[in-house]
């Protein structure tokens, strides 16, 4: 009883051994639900948009959604960051792949060998089972696991580099919703001041005392100003398109964003030459390419050393042969050994490069890096180029807000004011006042879109040095 309840125990452990190794060989990847995917942005954005609400009503803004909130849930969710952290799990799994060592074979043969000299003799069954273990390659293996290090480092700086994509566009959208809301609140204020205008000298017309093109004029003003500010809506939606894009979720609704009263313009440096040596050391994008140029080494090195000669496999038989009809030893009978003989053999596989020397795999290799090499001296040249056409993009709309900030916008407001304090004395007339007011909003709508360029062109300079702050 103790025996069968061994062998019992035995069998049950042996047979949840292979259903351990069934069930983890039944690998189902997860169904790709469009649908699914569709519903949870809606959720995650209509939530938002209902907790924005909820504050707005109750007097607080805590909900809004800051620039500084949107780069942290755009680096943790951003589709293209997730897409490249996928990447580096791929990688890893190259490089365990490389490290890893082909299971051994068990091989089983057997033959029924007829001597065929007489009918006296006896047949022959022969049983074999060998032991086959095969060989990594000794002289590419090494070079083949660092190459795939490699390309986990290049996976890495892929990730870098999308973060900072990511990061440049949630500021960019949010510099580009800021100067929107801010014109369309100004060019709010100047349609109404147009229309005005333009009823005041309707109204002075049908008094003879206007003419009809100042009616006319005023009239192309009206429809200006009210195309000025389709175009803000539309900049304002195209903006929260593309942060909604960044953050891997529906376009957040107006109003759920924390947005400044206008775009932030700083001061550019002057250095130039030094912004070049940050991008050289620091450049997400040039680090990618440096990655790549590694891995491409990498593996002309490992191809290099794949032509040598190599053992393939190690092997272990063993042969017994066996009488058929009869027992291995007849008394009064001799028979020849081989016939019931057993024997145990060891064999090596040598591989011999004698007419593949691997040429093909090396020119593939070194073409590569070559071809890298061209790539990174490209990307190197765009990104120096970029980087000089930002910052020369914002010195001259930093210098264009400043000149509007310093001399048009007070210079408009002086003109108001003494358009104002002539029609208090009654020597000017109501529509040269809100002309006098259009030049101002103008003006500021003007300052409003120097400042979002500055501020953009500023993002771009801090993406190609990678996230670093460019102002002195």
């Amino acid at each position: 009883m103790p025996r069968t309840v061994g062998r019992r125990q035995k069998g049950c452990g042996l047979a949840a051994c292979l259903a351990g190794l069934l069930v983890a060989a039944c690998y189902t990847p997860r169904p790709l639900d469009g649908g699914a995917m569709l519903g949870q942005m809606r959720a995650a954005g209509s939530a938002r948009h209902d907790a924005a609400r909820a504050e707005a009503r109750a007097g607080a803004g805590g909900v809004l959604l800051t620039e500084e909130d949107g780069v942290r849930e755009a680096l943790a969710r951003a589709p293209a960051v997730q897409d490249a952290r996928a990447a580096v799990a791929e990688a890893e799994g190259g490089v365990d792949r490389y490290r890893s060592v082909e299971n051994p074979e068990i091989r089983a043969d057997n033959a029924y060998l007829n001597k065929g000299k007489s009918k006296s003799e006896l047949d022959v069954y022969r049983l074999g089972v060998d032991l086959r273990v095969n060989l990594p390659a000794q002289a590419d293996r090494p070079a083949r696991i660092d190459a795939a290090r490699s390309e986990v480092a290049a996976a890495r700086a892929a990730v870098v580099l999308a973060e900072a994509r990511v990061r440049r566009d949630v500021r960019v959208a949010f510099a580009r919703a800021t100067a929107a809301r801010a014109s369309m609140v100004l060019l709010e204020r100047l349609v109404a001041a147009r229309h005005e205008r333009e009823s005041s000298l309707s109204v002075a017309l049908a008094g003879g005392q206007g003419m009809a093109t100042d009616v006319a004029q005023a009239r192309l003003a009206t429809a200006d100003g009210e195309d000025r500010l389709g175009r803000a809506v539309e900049e304002e939606a195209a903006a929260l398109a593309a942060l909604g894009r960044a953050l891997g979720i529906e376009p957040p609704a107006p109003g759920t964003l924390a947005l400044p009263d206008r775009p932030a313009c700083r001061q550019p440096p002057d250095d130039g030459a030094a912004l070049e040596d940050r991008a050289l050391a620091g450049s997400p994008a040039l680090e990618h390419r440096r990655a790549l140029h590694r891995q491409a080494e990498g593996e002309a090195r490992a191809e290099h050393l794949a032509w040598l000669p190599r053992l393939k496999y190690l092997e272990v038989g063993y042969t017994r042969n066996f009488l058929v009809g009869a027992e291995s030893t007849v008394p009064g009978y001799q028979f020849e050994p081989r016939y019931y003989a057993w024997s145990v053999h060891l064999s090596l596989a040598l591989e011999l490069p004698l007419w593949n020397f691997n040429q093909g795999k090396i020119r593939t290799a070194e073409a590569r890096v070559e071809r890298e090499t061209a790539r990174f001296r490209e990307a190197l040249s765009g990104t120096v180029a970029d980087l000089q056409q930002q910052l020369a993009r914002w010195r001259t709309a930093r210098d264009r807000a400043g000149r509007t900030e310093a001399v048009a916008v007070p210079a408009a407001e002086e003109a108001m004011r003494a358009t104002r304090q002539g029609l208090e004395s009654g020597r000017l007339s109501v529509a040269t006042a809100l002309e006098a007011e259009e030049r101002l909003l103008l003006a500021r709508v003007r300052l409003v879109e120097d400042q979002v360029d500055c501020r953009i062109a500023e993002v771009e300079v801090e993406a190609a040095l990678g996230g670093q702050g460019a102002s002195p």
